[in-house]
């Protein structure tokens, strides 16, 4: 992935209840963090100071890559084990720490500092993406029935213990058995990784066949271990919330997941409550086009 090197200025808007806006805690020149019914420029993220040249956006987080390979993120952070992390501010009730935007610690990542590409964000986990193709996560996976885990020899070790702590990766850690990777894409809680040979892989939850597997209870914490699909020569990956699709080599679109409102393309059972696609399918009608970008 080629990494932009435009400095951005970034914009907000909608609710921001939970510092997802990045505005910090208390009112700016009169204008108050939450609320934001228009785009407004958020001046703790200006492009001459901090320079942003990516970001992404989870359900109700953020995070963002600097011109100086500095990550930062804000917005929401059940697992944030500071004891300061409840407090917020009086006027506005956010919490200064979530939101306002902070780089987290180099550190995390070893003494010699990666060159990062690429971040993105499930709803409750982070990735970052290096130049030589290392990648990292941290966070944890949540299903219907609550958090999963981070992976899967910490989510069975949290289910056996009863211990939910385990289940929260709490600093950046590499994700096994995964290198030379060249991009990723995230739904809701699962993510696609596509690596420089061509091969993509899956994990996350799965309820939805949104991982392109099929997922037994017994062993569903396998769930959060990263898979390789069964094509090969793919060339893009791309999610959606409860769906995922590929571009192979040829041109041909694959879509796989949730069907219920006909997301993936593909006729069978669209618009039937608990239609899902189990398995990467060719979606016919994209056929002729060779198709070069989807996201």
């Amino acid at each position: 992935m080629k990494l932009h090197h435009r400095n951005l200025d970034i914009y907000v808007f909608g609710e921001g209840e939970s510092g997802e806006l990045g505005l910090g805690p208390i009112p700016i020149q009169g204008k108050k963090p939450m609320d934001v019914r228009y785009p407004r420029r958020n001046p703790l993220l200006d492009a001459t100071t901090v320079g942003i040249v990516q970001v992404a956006t989870g359900g109700i987080h953020c995070i963002a890559l600097t011109y100086d390979q500095k990550i930062i993120t804000w917005g929401v952070n059940d697992n944030d084990q500071d004891s300061d992390a409840e407090d917020s501010d009086e006027e506005s009730d956010l919490n200064p720490k979530e939101s306002t935007p902070t780089s987290i610690l180099m550190e995390d990542f070893g003494e010699d500092l990666p060159t990062f590409v690429q971040v993105a964000t499930t709803d409750s986990a982070s990735f970052v993406v290096t130049s030589e193709g290392s990648f990292y996560g941290w966070g944890t996976f949540s299903a219907h029935d609550g958090i999963m885990g981070f992976n899967t020899e910490d989510a069975i070790q949290a289910a056996k213990t009863k211990d939910d702590k385990k289940k929260l990766q709490r600093k950046p850690v590499p994700v096994l058995h995964l290198t030379k990777i060249k991009s990723i894409a995230t739904g809701n809680n699962h993510v696609l990784a596509l690596d420089s040979k061509g091969k993509a892989y899956a994990w996350g939850a799965g309820e939805q066949n949104q991982l392109g597997r099929r997922i037994v209870e017994r062993t569903r914490y396998s769930s959060v271990t990263p898979c390789h699909l069964a094509l090969s020569k793919i060339k893009l990956i791309a999610c959606g919330t409860f769906h995922s699709f590929v571009i192979g080599e040829d041109g041909l679109v694959y879509a796989w997941g949730s069907n219920n409102f006909g997301q993936t393309g593909i006729p069978d059972g669209a618009g039937e409550g608990d239609a899902v696609i189990y398995t990467p399918t060719v979606v016919d009608s994209l056929r002729p086009y060779k198709i070069r970008e989807i996201t």
